[in-house]
């Protein structure tokens, strides 16, 4: 999983790091997951022997799991990064647990549509056009941004693009902030543009 030639683990030092390892076994992994799994996997959630068996039956129990689920593991690979790089925080398990948790609620907060999938993932969802981009009407012009925040570095980003009504490019710009407090995404984003003319 890194690119020395040792292959253990720099967190715990087993033998040989797979990705199992890397993203569920390890000891300081494990007790992440043992904080945030539903208790209905928590049996059969580490006794899946194969990777892409084990991502395919947790994005598929259920749309909220498979929300927090998706972070969790973009935690932990983000976290197992760091640790080449020697950042002893990546490594803490509430570190991890805090990370999960803030950007979970982030997208929840921006996303008021996600009440509309957390319904039995079973059944059809009704509302598949509020996830379809929209133009404006001409001559108006759309504007669509994203942001992102990294609490370690007390940094924050915006970027967007505007759009046509037909839907074509007109301009784009990305923005770097610096904060002075934590912000949430959703305030990178309102920083963002209005810091960007």
């Amino acid at each position: 999983m890194h690119n020395s030639v040792n292959t253990s683990c720099l967190s715990c030092d087993a033998l040989e790091e797979t990705c199992l390892h890397a993203l569920r076994d390890c000891p300081k992994v494990a007790a992440v997951w043992r904080s945030v799994l539903p208790l209905e996997l928590e049996v059969k959630f580490f006794n899946i022997d194969e990777v892409t068996l084990w991502l395919e039956r947790n994005l598929s129990f259920s749309v909220d799991w498979a929300t927090k689920f998706g972070f969790a593991v973009e935690v932990i690979w983000e976290s197992r990064n760091e640790i080449d790089l020697l950042d002893p925080r990546a490594s803490s398990p509430i570190y991890m647990i805090m990370m999960i948790i803030i950007r979970y609620e982030d997208f929840i907060r921006a996303h008021p549509s996600h009440k509309l999938m957390m319904r039995d993932h079973i059944q059809p969802c009704s509302s598949d056009h509020l996830f379809k981009w929209r133009p404006p009407v001409d001559p108006w012009l759309k504007l669509n941004v994203d942001g992102a925040i990294d609490p370690c570095s007390k940094t924050a980003a915006c970027g967007g693009i505007f759009r046509d009504y037909s839907g074509r490019f007109v301009l784009g710009f990305s923005v770097k902030l610096d904060m002075e407090y934590y912000c949430s995404i959703d305030e990178a984003e309102i920083w963002g543009c209005l810091s960007w003319y």
